[in-house]
């Protein structure tokens, strides 16, 4: 049996005042982010590579206490003596001992197996949104396997209301001539404890473009929209509800995708499938695979509405289309190959230019420099000459300038 040698140190201060730094329940929920990080002599990189949700769905007593299934072991808190303990093989040891004297070493048995831990403190912090108190200790131990020396180090992080909020493990690899090194961590970022949703993340959804009614010839046209999310990476269904009302009856519904990078929606609808006077209703919906199942639309009840209206002009068409500010939005299809389109608008007339540069400044193309009336325009770029790679789009028009990414891959 192995014993583990704790000598990680970092600075926090001692703070007495019991705190709850293991508060599970059955049922309790968590989902965290898993963030590993690799070096060599070659190179490294990194990577976000899940978010997964930890369920508390068991339980067992022993000696009158309640131990709950956190991952794999069953775990209780001892509130009177601040200790959080662990069942093993018929027995109780302790797991975490919260009353350690800051830079102490104790063998504890948190990983299921004895090793010794040094105390890094209580300290305090923002953690999901809240100051929180949080206990910190840390391990290390380095061994010899075959030509190798192997250095194993974690770090448990656990806060006042949450839990384990953070945890690390680092195996770095060592001989005369070559370092592998090797780092994973795992975050807790949303939680529900006892039905309090800690961290909650209000996704919204709204567009960008005001609704307006629209002639025939303006169908298959582009819909951008703006997300409000501290985790888009959790976002499932990101679309576009489209429906189209013919005499009162539905005649056509699809859902058409809004790109989570650009944000932008293809409503691929051709002039020849809508008729003058037909009724359009649509909403925008986002649902998020995180412990919260957020669904949101925009609008949040019922559906933005408009009419397809005559091709002839009339003062009175114009009047209802506004254009408040200038805008260059994301091109779309971004990536492409070779051809996309570029949206912007602008609100009174003015001279207008949108050039193309490269990664280094340097300009390829201008696309337009020419004048302009109010309204909206979208202009065709095409990058058949080009290399794929990433180049940059840049509007001006008056004190207005923009720049955005374009993706050329072929």
């Amino acid at each position: 049996m192995r014993i583990i040698y704790a000598f990680l140190i970092i600075i926090s201060f001692s703070q007495t005042s019991a705190q709850n730094f293991f508060p599970a329940k059955t049922g309790d929920q968590f989902q965290e982010e898993y963030f590993n990080e690799w070096y060599n002599n070659f190179g490294g990189g990194w990577e976000v590579y899940a978010y997964p949700i930890i369920v508390i769905s068991d339980s067992l007593i022993f000696n009158n206490k309640t131990y709950y299934k956190y991952n794999d072991n069953y775990f209780a808190y001892d509130s009177l003596q601040q200790q959080l303990l662990i069942y093993l093989n018929g027995s109780s040891h302790i797991a975490v001992d919260f009353n350690q004297p800051t830079y102490s070493t104790q063998v504890l048995y948190f990983l299921g197996f004895p090793t010794v831990w040094m105390s890094l403190g209580i300290s305090l912090k923002n953690i999901l949104g809240t100051n929180r108190f949080f206990f910190q200790m840390a391990s290390d131990t380095t061994y010899e396997q075959g030509p190798s020396f192997v250095t194993e180090s974690w770090t448990m992080e656990f806060s006042d209301g949450i839990g384990l909020s953070f945890n690390s493990y680092r195996k770095t690899q060592r001989t005369i001539s070559f370092t592998d090194d090797y780092i994973y961590r795992h975050t807790v970022l949303l939680a529900k404890i006892d039905s309090t949703k800690i961290n909650s993340i209000n996704k919204n959804i709204s567009l960008v473009d005001s609704i307006r009614d629209r002639k025939p010839h303006e169908f298959g046209y582009i819909l951008g929209v703006n997300i409000e999310s501290s985790l888009t990476a959790l976002v499932s269904e990101l679309y576009v509800e489209y429906n189209i009302f013919r005499n009162g009856d539905l005649i056509y519904t699809q859902n058409f995708d809004i790109d989570k990078t650009t944000l932008l929606a293809h409503i691929d609808i051709q002039p020849d499938e809508v008729e003058v006077g037909d009724t359009i209703k649509f909403k925008c919906v986002l649902q998020d695979t995180s412990i919260f199942n957020n669904f949101r639309t925009c609008p949040e009840t019922g559906y933005y509405t408009f009419k397809v209206i005559s091709n002839i002009s009339s003062a009175m068409d114009s009047e209802n289309i506004i254009f408040s500010d200038y805008n260059l939005f994301q091109n779309f299809p971004n990536p492409f190959n070779p051809i996309t389109k570029i949206y912007y608008s602008i609100p009174q007339s003015g001279f207008v230019t949108i050039k193309i540069y490269d990664l280094l400044g340097n300009e390829i193309i201008t696309l337009l420099n020419a004048e302009k009336t109010r309204g909206k325009y979208e202009i065709a770029f095409d990058g058949s000459s080009l290399p794929s790679g990433t180049y940059f789009y840049k509007m001006q028009a008056g004190e207005y300038t923009n720049t955005k990414k374009l993706i050329l891959l072929k």
